[in-house]
């Protein structure tokens, strides 16, 4: 049985879990369509900070969730490769049923594209042929951290035959050296570029986040609130350090930018306990994360298509939140009816009953 503090700890990170994809899903459709309706442009443009940050807590709840997660596998005979392949079962269906659908779409539209850049993305592989943002971008393109996600799976996996802590030093080992190695060299290979991106050290941020909470470190709430402020204002005000003279694309000026307003979030609702109304709906926002950033692209393409159709004076706000709302119920059956029973089947047929250890 959990505790209420075990569950507090759980709904914390389900929160935190459902406004990054929600963040993510509202700025892409605020920004990326809604922005360009109507006459004039109803939308303000989004504060710089903003644009990157929600991919920092994406990073950061990651880094804290394996760490917490993952206690049957330190150590364990085949740990490293039940971890993997549960990662990867969890990811890749729902991704790949994600852009099939907007590949459908664009089918359906008559839009081009390469069938090269599809396939390489459905791989996780880093495709030069588009580079929208400084750096390659997959066919769906908010799933370019996905590829981060793998690769911090990796080293993860391959520290996982130390103990938890011991395993947090050997994976943050890793991530620097790739870091650091994108440092010393300028690598044009789009794989080897992204492989050595300074965004990677987010995840050793988040990995201490999640020690912190098993050692059931807390901040006052004071300090909490402070932290909490600061985010709002370092995302409301602060420069985009993501551009500029020195810049690079995901570099270390790039990841303090996006770091530490998305830290500074992160503390505020981990560091301590975080009493939440309506626990189950939390759980349940968390659990359709996934879909709302896999999704929203798609049904965003699709619904500003019909909404401009269909309404006579299709303006910016009325799109943003009938197409936010589509994404939410579209998300749950997604969770529901696809993302949970292929995981559930796919773990049945493929991961034996871990080995016991001698007691």
């Amino acid at each position: 049985m959990q505790t209420a503090g075990r569950r507090e700890k759980i709904q914390s990170i389900q929160l935190l879990r459902f406004l990054a994809a929600f963040i993510v899903a509202y700025s892409h459709i605020a920004f990326g369509f809604a922005f360009h309706l109507g006459q004039q442009r109803g939308l303000p443009f989004e504060p710089p900070a903003l644009a990157l940050s929600r991919v920092a807590l994406f990073f950061l709840v990651s880094g804290a969730v394996m760490v917490v997660a993952s206690g049957r596998f330190f150590e364990a005979p085949g740990g490293w490769h039940r971890f993997l392949l549960r990662r990867l079962i969890r990811i890749l269906p729902a991704y790949w049923m994600a852009s099939l659908l907007f590949a459908g779409w664009k089918l359906f539209k008559g839009q081009d594209f390469s069938l090269a850049h599809l396939g390489y993305s459905l791989a996780l592989i880093p495709f030069g042929g588009d580079t929208r943002g400084g750096f390659p971008q997959p066919f769906l393109w908010p799933a370019w951290t996905l590829f981060y996600e793998v690769l911090f799976y990796v080293a993860f996996a391959a520290a996982l035959f130390r103990p938890r802590h011991q395993a947090v030093l050997v994976c943050s080992a890793l991530l620097v050296m790739l870091a650091g190695a994108g440092l010393i060299a300028d690598f044009d290979d789009p794989v080897l570029f992204m492989a050595t991106r300074p965004v990677l050290l987010l995840f050793i941020a988040g990995m201490v986040l999640g020690l912190a909470q098993i050692k059931q470190i807390e901040l006052a709430p004071a300090i909490r609130w402070l932290a909490l402020a600061g985010a709002l204002g370092l995302l409301v005000f602060a420069p985009d350090l993501s551009t500029g003279r020195g810049a690079a694309p995901l570099g270390f000026m790039a990841t303090i930018g996006i770091g530490i307003p998305a830290l500074l979030v992160a503390v505020a609702v981990m560091a301590g306990p975080l009493p939440l109304p309506a626990p189950r709906l939390i759980n349940h926002l968390g659990n359709i994360s996934y879909s709302v950033f896999l999704l929203h692209v798609p049904i965003a393409s699709f619904w500003i298509w019909f909404y401009q159709k269909a309404v006579p004076d299709p303006g910016p706000w009325l799109f943003l939140a009938s197409c936010l709302s589509l994404t939410l119920i579209a998300s749950h059956f997604s969770y529901r009816h696809f993302e949970r029973p292929v995981t559930d089947w796919l773990n049945a047929r493929l991961l034996r009953p871990a080995p016991k250890l001698a007691s």
